[in-house]
């Protein structure tokens, strides 16, 4: 009986299994059918705005900067980013082209009109380790900027990142012959008409050279430059992502060593403030306030960047290193990590990467830039 039952049951299987075989045609068919036949409810209007809303809330800005690392100007909402800080502007202030001014920064010049206003600030050796300020303006368009001094190469080189108009006054022999060179927008106050520069009494020449945006507009418009240009920027987010990195309380760097003929020397020093969420700037000690709204300087993101520097002349120019690679630091609320950087050329954007290699993106707010020599380390704790 169990050997009939046995036989009985490989029949039955055999049998199952070619009907599936010689039925895979049809059931095929039946299923493409059924595709054709499903009805699909989408969800209504409301719905699809609520999960827009949500997707702001959720979508992490390094997956928001998208393929070949574009920049996010648009978030889900429609709402417009700068590509400078990543913080919400409008429309007009996120097409017009950004304005690259180089500040003095000699004793004597202190302190500056306009620097709260900046986006991005570079700060730089020049001659006699007295640094030179670069900054870019986009967002704010300040009545008051100054004092104005000249141009150098290695300016020029990062300058060049935001095809901006590029504002200064005279400038070494290479560098005049760099701005002709990479047909730059400039507005040099040695060759400017009236209206546009003017001199103060509050300080001795030279470093009491001043300008405003509005002028430096018109003087763009009179030499019919574009108003509105394309640049890739620094990769930015526009939603805060903790970086994971070891503390960072206070942030020291030393441009010039205290000597026996200079007590003091020159150094920038950044505290983090717990409540507001950002660094409060200081020079040689002192609160650095803005000369014309008084504001006490701050910064978002810190980048300590070592550099090749190089002294070429008697004057004491330098020949610096901004388009090659190197290493430095980023800071951010409160914290530090390692990174590296990359310039490929010199019309190319700097890039920053962490140690794992993946692309640095930048945490939204206001970003100074400290180029350094290599043999620089800043001092954190």
């Amino acid at each position: 009986m169990r050997k009939v039952s046995v036989g009985i049951l490989i029949l039955l299987v055999s049998l199952f299994l070619f009907s599936c075989k010689s039925n895979d045609k049809n059931t095929t068919n039946q299923f493409n059918d059924s595709l054709d036949n499903l009805e699909v409810t989408l969800p209504e209007e409301d719905n699809i705005e609520t999960e827009t809303n949500d997707l702001e809330e959720t979508t992490d800005p390094v997956e928001a900067v998208g393929e070949n690392n574009e920049i996010p100007v648009v978030d889900p909402t429609g709402k417009i980013f700068s590509k400078l800080t990543g913080l919400e502007i409008t429309n007009e202030q996120s097409i017009r082209r950004p304005v690259v001014v180089m500040l003095d920064n000699h004793y004597l010049a202190r302190p500056q009109g306009c620097l709260s206003d900046a986006d991005v600030i570079y700060e730089v050796l020049a001659e006699g380790l007295i640094t030179r300020y670069m900054a870019v303006f986009q967002t704010n368009e300040p009545d008051i900027i100054g004092p104005v001094r000249s141009s150098r190469p290695y300016f020029i080189e990062r300058a060049l990142e935001y095809n901006p108009l590029y504002v200064h006054v005279g400038g070494s022999m290479q560098a005049l012959s760099d701005i002709i060179k990479y047909e730059m927008a400039d507005i040099d106050g040695l060759s400017v008409g009236g209206g546009v520069f003017y001199r103060t009494d509050h300080k001795d020449i030279p470093h009491n050279m001043y300008s405003s945006t509005s002028g430096i507009r018109k003087e763009a418009d009179r030499k019919k430059y574009n108003k509105e240009v394309d640049f890739e920027g620094q990769p930015i987010g526009y939603q805060i992502v903790p970086i994971n990195g070891e503390l960072a309380n206070h942030i020291k760097v030393v441009y010039k060593s205290p000597s026996s003929g200079d007590a003091i020397g020159y150094y920038i020093s950044y505290t983090y403030d717990v409540e507001k969420q950002t660094y409060l700037r200081y020079v040689n000690g002192k609160e650095h306030l803005d000369e014309t709204t008084k504001i006490h300087l701050t910064a978002d993101n810190i980048i300590v960047q070592q550099v090749g520097h190089r002294v070429i002349d008697n004057e004491g120019r330098r020949d610096i290193d901004m388009v090659g690679s190197g290493s430095g630091y980023y800071f951010n609320r409160g914290q530090w990590i390692s990174i590296t950087w990359e310039k490929t050329g010199e019309r190319t954007q700097t890039r920053y990467f962490k140690s794992d290699g993946s692309e640095l993106i930048l945490n939204p707010g206001i970003t100074w830039i400290q180029v350094v020599p290599t043999s620089t380390e800043p001092i954190i704790d």
